[in-house]
């Protein structure tokens, strides 16, 4: 579902001669970017994973703690995409 809706993002912002960007710190963003990165020599079907995030501004040892933190960043950041996209179209 989700990228199908960037897919419709992208189409009507083309539409309207404006550039889309899936927002940095979301698991789309971190999909698509191992995706479209990779080389045919070292690549290897992956899920997603944390890892793939950009890394926290705070060290968090626990790792339930870690998702947490990353989670609550990522819908941080979609919020305010969200809210900014909204806008806009």
């Amino acid at each position: 579902i989700a990228s199908g809706l960037i897919a419709a993002y992208d189409i009507i912002f083309k539409e309207n001669n404006m550039s889309f960007n899936i927002p940095v710190g979301t698991a789309l963003y971190a999909i698509s970017n191992y995706y479209l990165t990779y080389t045919k020599r070292n690549y290897v079907p992956s899920n997603f994973h944390f890892d793939m995030l950009p890394p926290l501004d705070i060290y968090e040892r626990d790792k339930k703690k870690r998702k947490i933190l990353y989670s609550e960043r990522a819908l941080k950041i979609l919020r305010s995409f969200i809210a900014n996209v909204t806008t806009i179209i």
